[in-house]
């Protein structure tokens, strides 16, 4: 019976075969006999993110005074606009940014830009969204 000792060892050997061949089934790119571990890095790791459409969303403005950006934030969902601010929640004092969207289609935020003014009185801007930008 074998102890444990030999258990590991024959595991670890078990392993290593299986990546020999592994490796010898991958046609060969080097002619070096060293084989190196790498750590892997964050490119190879987190997969590259790209999309087809990008998404838009209608900057309102910027503001200084927290309890207009929650009043304006609040009025515009109750409106049924998904209506956002950043930082959420508001700081006073800090820049603070009002948005409604996201939205994949720049031709439905363009027509809700007239709805947006008449409840409001700002027209906004239609900006490309950024989901990292903060």
């Amino acid at each position: 019976m074998p102890n444990e000792q030999e258990l590991v060892a024959t595991d670890i050997a078990d392993d290593e075969s299986s990546t020999e061949q592994a490796a010898s089934s991958e046609p060969a790119t080097s002619t070096s006999t060293v084989s190196e571990t790498k750590p892997a890095t964050e490119s190879e790791d987190t997969p590259q993110l790209e999309f087809a459409k990008p998404a838009y969303i209608v900057q309102l403005g910027t503001f200084k005074n927290s309890q207009n950006v929650t009043r304006l934030v609040a009025k515009l969902r109750e409106a049924g606009f998904q209506a956002h601010s950043y930082p959420e929640p508001a700081v006073e004092g800090e820049l603070n940014r009002v948005f409604v969207g996201p939205n994949v289609s720049k031709k439905t935020l363009e027509q809700q830009q007239s709805k947006l003014k008449e409840l409001t009185g700002l027209s906004g801007k239609i900006r490309e969204f950024d989901p990292l930008f903060k």
